[in-house]
C-alpha cells in the first residue's frame, strides 16, 4: 500500500466518485478484506459488490494482496493501493472539454461530504457523538477567508503535512477512530447590502 495515491485520470476519478466505492475503499483503507468481508462490513449483498471490485481494480485504487480458501472456494484479499489519495491538478481544470470532470469532482464531493454527514447523523442518533462527554464531542466551523492563490495553494501542501505531525504526537492503539472532514474552495464574493439609513440623501445646494 502506498503512503499517498495520486489519481491522474478520469476513470480513477469518476471510480472514486460513487458513493458505494467510495465507502469500499475507506474500509479497505482501514482493513485487508475478501469480498464476503467487505460486504459484512458495509452491511451490503455480496454480490452487490463484484462489479464495483472489478471496476476499482481496474483503476488501481484497490489492490489483491492474497488468496485464501473459504469452503472449498478460492477467494481473493483485498486492500486499498493508497493510504491517502490525492487528485492530480490536471484533473480539476475546468475548461469546455472537461465538464465530464466537472460532473465527477461533484459526485465526489457528495461522497465524501454526503458520506461525512451521515456518519455523524448515525453517531448523534447512537450516543456515540456526545459534545458533553469529553472525547466525544463534534468540531464543526465555518468560515470565510481573504487569502491570496500563493497562500491557497501553500495551504493545500501544508495542511496534510501538519496533521501527520499532530497525529504523529497522539498515537493510540484503541479502536477510537474520528472523521475528518475539510473543504476549501473559491468562494463567490458577497454582495454588500445596504441598509435603509446607510445611505444619506443627497439635497440639492441651496443658493
Amino acid at each position: 500500500m502506498k503512503t499517498k495515491l495520486v489519481l491522474t485520470s478520469l476513470d480513477q476519478l469518476r471510480a472514486f466518485s460513487d458513493p458505494l466505492r467510495f465507502r469500499m475503499i475507506e474500509e479497505l483503507t482501514a482493513n485487508t478484506l475478501s469480498a464476503a468481508g467487505l460486504a459484512h462490513a458495509l452491511g451490503v449483498p455480496i454480490t452487490r459488490l463484484y462489479h464495483h471490485i472489478d471496476i476499482l481494480l481496474k483503476t488501481a485504487l484497490i489492490e489483491v494482496t492474497g488468496r485464501s480458501r473459504r469452503r472449498g472456494v478460492e477467494e481473493r484479499i483485498f486492500r486499498a493501493a493508497g493510504r491517502q489519495y490525492q487528485l492530480d491538478g490536471n484533473l480539476l481544470a475546468m475548461g469546455p472539454g472537461n465538464a465530464r470532470s466537472g460532473e465527477s469532482m461533484l459526485s465526489l464531493a457528495r461522497s465524501v461530504l454526503g458520506g461525512a454527514l451521515e456518519d455523524l447523523i448515525e453517531g448523534i442518533n447512537s450516543g456515540r457523538v456526545r459534545p458533553s462527554t469529553r472525547g466525544h464531542g463534534l468540531l464543526l466551523e465555518g468560515q470565510r477567508v481573504r487569502i491570496s492563490k500563493n497562500g491557497f495553494e501553500a495551504l493545500a501542501v501544508e495542511l496534510p503535512k501538519w496533521f501527520e505531525r499532530f497525529f504523529a504526537r497522539y498515537p493510540t492503539t484503541s479502536a477510537g477512530e474520528y472523521r475528518f472532514v475539510f473543504a476549501a474552495f473559491p468562494a463567490a464574493k458577497r454582495k454588500r447590502q445596504v441598509r435603509h439609513g446607510d445611505q444619506s440623501e443627497k439635497r440639492p445646494k441651496e443658493d
